[in-house]
């Protein structure tokens, strides 16, 4: 049994969670109608280096040149890989196209 203060913790992480993950499905639904976006065309946009991979330092640097900065502060390299993390499926450090095209498709059919 959860203590009072443990539960409600645990609460707010689920609701903080399923929040982010609505709007962050949100945002993928409006991508892929979106008659303009083109998932290639994206990937080859945040491959810098022309390689066919993205790695940590191509996440922080989308992630800067975003103006993901928090109160002017630079992105870590702890947030780039939080991001990495997400894309990256098969944990070898580096996101290809099927990856980052899997992350970018809706995950509810609702």
């Amino acid at each position: 049994m959860f203590y009072r203060k443990t539960f409600s913790v645990f609460r707010n992480a689920l609701r903080v969670s399923l929040k982010a993950e609505s709007e962050h499905e949100d945002l993928r639904k409006e991508l892929v109608n979106n008659p303009h976006f083109r998932i290639h065309e994206a990937f080859f946009a945040c491959d810098l280096d022309n390689n066919g991979i993205l790695n940590v330092e191509i996440f922080k640097g989308l992630l800067e040149r975003a103006g993901s900065t928090r109160g002017g502060n630079r992105v870590t390299e702890a947030e780039a890989k939080n991001l990495l993390f997400k894309f990256d499926w098969n944990r070898d450090q580096r996101v290809h196209f099927e990856e980052f095209a899997v992350e970018l498709q809706p995950k509810s059919p609702f």
